[in-house]
């Protein structure tokens, strides 16, 4: 059985056709990304030490295995305020077509300089997901054995692959991809051991 996290806050996304961005940030201590916005919502979860997110004129700290969520149009930057690596794997719901994001002004006093935050980003285009408002689980797991997944119809689930190789179905995915499963699916290890992580979309209302 799956272990998912509680679900993460609620966003709506864009109506229409979107693209899903996936962006494995990795934060060295003291590093920022530049604030900036995106054209959809951004749920994310940290995976590896600890974070710190600056929006809407306020800074708040997220903890190993915390989720997050902003707004699309928000404003925000973040960083690692520690004294470790930190890790989080965020997903960007926008427009088809739209730009991974935008860089903008802070809202309040200069944070921290920018430091390398070494992205690993990767996208799925055209995808059709449900309109209500919606909500992201998460699960961290080996696998060691045939994973058997099954979307809900337009609440697809992510499989982020975190090491080694991966097959979905006929599709071989290795890191830092990912793959947007939207029908019944067998996820196995190729090659050696591999760890994903999986987020679930679900309706927000229930």
């Amino acid at each position: 059985m799956i272990a998912w996290s509680d679900p993460g806050p609620a966003f709506t996304i864009p109506a229409g056709a979107v693209d899903i961005y996936q962006s494995i940030q990795r934060l060295e201590p003291g590093a920022w990304v530049a604030p900036h916005t995106h054209d959809g919502p951004e749920s994310g979860v940290v995976i590896a030490g600890a974070i710190a997110r600056h929006e809407s004129a306020r800074t708040r700290d997220f903890a190993l295995g915390a989720t997050f969520c902003t707004p699309g149009g928000a404003v925000h930057a973040t960083g690692n305020p520690g004294s470790q690596l930190a890790e989080a794997i965020t997903l960007h719901v926008v427009p088809a077509g739209s730009p991974f994001s935008t860089p903008c002004p802070c809202d309040t006093a200069p944070l921290p300089q920018p430091g390398s935050s070494n992205p690993a980003r990767s996208i799925v285009r055209d995808i059709n997901l449900a309109r209500s408002p919606l909500r992201a689980r998460h699960a961290r797991l080996a696998l060691t054995a045939p994973l058997h997944l099954e979307p809900q119809a337009a609440l697809p689930i992510v499989v982020t692959v975190l090491a080694g190789r991966i097959a979905a179905g006929s599709t071989a995915i290795e890191v830092p991809a990912f793959a947007v499963l939207t029908s019944a699916q067998v996820v196995t290890a190729a090659g050696g051991p591999a760890e994903v992580l999986l987020t679930r979309f679900e309706d927000a209302a229930g």
